[in-house]
């Protein structure tokens, strides 16, 4: 009989490469959002006003 050598196929992980790639996606378009989509700039108004009077029962300062 011949001797018929049988060679492995070599698997490929493709399905393995894919998951990879779309975990590297997810992390990118998350730290995106996180860190640069939100970026606007907060003004805050005082809504009490403070004023200054001047108090005329108060005592007068000494020169």
């Amino acid at each position: 009989m011949a001797h018929l050598e049988v060679k492995r196929k070599s698997r490929s992980n493709w399905w393995l490469w894919l998951i990879i790639i779309i975990v590297v996606i997810a992390v990118a378009a998350f730290c995106y959002q996180r860190y640069y989509a939100g970026e606007t700039t907060v003004t805050t108004t005082d809504t009490t006003k403070t004023t200054i009077t001047h108090d005329s029962t108060a005592t007068p300062r000494a020169k």
